[in-house]
């Protein structure tokens, strides 16, 4: 089990990656789905570590409002009580939620 889920469009692959190894450098354990092979059922894995990591991060750009992977994984999250929401672009309230 993960400490931080990171939820993200694929757009926004390096954001996730440099805060993946930023909180890792703290000691937090941390999971996104760059290690996913293509034989692993995404779906499954997925909702697994989101379920199980103790809080999930999301970082919103413009192809995170996009995306409808994250937005599920954000009201997942949202409502087990531990979405963190990173604006990363400016966006506003409205555009994110």
């Amino acid at each position: 089990m993960a400490d931080i889920f990171i939820s993200y469009s694929k757009a926004a692959g390096d954001i996730a990656s440099r805060l993946s190894a930023l909180l890792e450098a703290e000691g937090w354990t941390v999971w996104w789905d760059n290690d996913l092979m293509a034989a692993d059922t995404f779906r499954n894995e997925i909702m697994k570590q989101l379920d199980s990591a103790r809080i999930v991060l999301t970082t919103w750009i413009v192809h995170t409002v996009c995306s409808d992977w994250a937005r599920a994984e954000a009201q997942r999250a949202k409502h087990a009580h531990k979405l963190i929401s990173r604006n990363a672009t400016g966006l506003s309230y409205t555009e994110i939620r």
